[in-house]
């Protein structure tokens, strides 16, 4: 995930230098709670609550990605409790 692109598509690419020096990349992400937000900087609250709405949505969207996949190795792999295809695209706004 690139994060500096992330920021920028939240309209919070002032933190983008903080992110990058505190090495927050897609590992760290979905663990930063208000705090971690507020020892980078992000001192706004509206600012920390648009990154923790957009984190838990960026977490939401990669388990549901995993899951189609899961799902998807099965259905290929002939486990007859799966049915029909299923795609990524589908929980990612097209991207996979």
């Amino acid at each position: 995930m690139d994060i500096e692109g992330w920021l920028r598509s939240l309209g919070l690419e002032r933190y983008e230098a903080a992110f990058r020096e505190n090495e927050i990349d897609d590992t760290v992400l979905p663990n930063l709670t208000a705090e971690d937000l507020k020892d980078l900087g992000v001192s706004i609250v509206g600012h920390r609550g648009k990154l923790l709405d957009a984190i838990a949505a960026a977490d939401i969207s990669a388990a549901l990605r995993s899951l189609v996949k899961y799902l998807d190795a099965l259905s290929t792999a002939g486990d007859h409790r799966v049915s029909g295809g299923f795609s990524a695209s589908a929980f990612s706004g097209g991207r996979s």
